[in-house]
């Protein structure tokens, strides 16, 4: 997701006309924020507000009676995870060879923004030449763990072969860390990436349109 910040040197009889920016990698949503001192024509449905953050740590301990993919051996069992609404990227445990119970003991942190809907992605797989095997996925809304406190939590992700994954959540409030976020009281952005743009009063006389593209993996 990338965020569109108009500079307050955007000379103030311009009218934002629009702003399109897309980048393969994340999302194609956009948004406009302009300087609390930088008066824009026209009807915004939406608007900035700084909302606080929390810090969020997970502990992805082990899994258990991991089932095997195919008949020649057991398991080597690595796991991703993906928290979109913290970050675009996804995070993998080293592999544990030849396994069933395998112990990643591995720590990841993110930084969250309580207002949205964060739900983390985490999925087990099996480690192959060819084609690595997905096993299971595990689902969570982080928005169920109570703050400032370790919670230990065993997900049976099948109750079949009785496969267990045992995590560590901890979620702490962090109030001198802030962000201003995009909302129209039902969606909501976050701020990635910040692109500014700055037209120059001299060479800007008359009321104009500006409309501009931008089509890049980094900005």
């Amino acid at each position: 997701m990338l965020l569109a910040r108009v500079s307050s040197k955007l000379y103030t009889s311009v009218n934002i006309h629009s702003i399109a920016l897309t980048c393969p990698q994340e999302h194609s949503a956009y948004t406009v924020l302009p300087d609390h001192n930088m008066e824009v024509s026209g009807d915004l449905p939406f608007w900035g507000e700084v909302a606080p953050c929390c810090f969020l740590t997970i502990r992805v301990i082990r899994a258990k009676n991991l089932r095997k993919a195919d008949m020649l051996s057991h398991p080597d069992c690595y796991s991703k995870l993906h928290l979109p609404t913290a970050s675009p990227a996804q995070y993998q445990t080293k592999t544990i060879q030849n396994c069933k119970d395998p112990v990643w003991n591995e720590t990841f942190h993110f930084m969250v923004q309580s207002k949205a809907k964060n739900v983390l992605e985490l999925s087990v797989h099996d480690d192959d030449v060819y084609q690595d095997d997905h096993l299971f996925t595990v689902h969570f809304d982080i928005a169920k763990l109570p703050l400032n406190e370790k919670v230990l939590m065993n997900f049976n992700c099948n109750q079949k072969e009785n496969e267990e994954l045992e995590l560590e959540f901890e979620l702490l409030h962090r109030s001198r860390f802030s962000e201003i976020i995009i909302t129209n009281g039902v969606l909501l952005s976050r701020q990635v990436r910040c692109l500014e743009v700055e037209v120059e009063k001299k060479k800007t006389r008359n009321s104009s349109n500006i409309t501009f593209s931008v089509n890049s993996e980094k900005v």
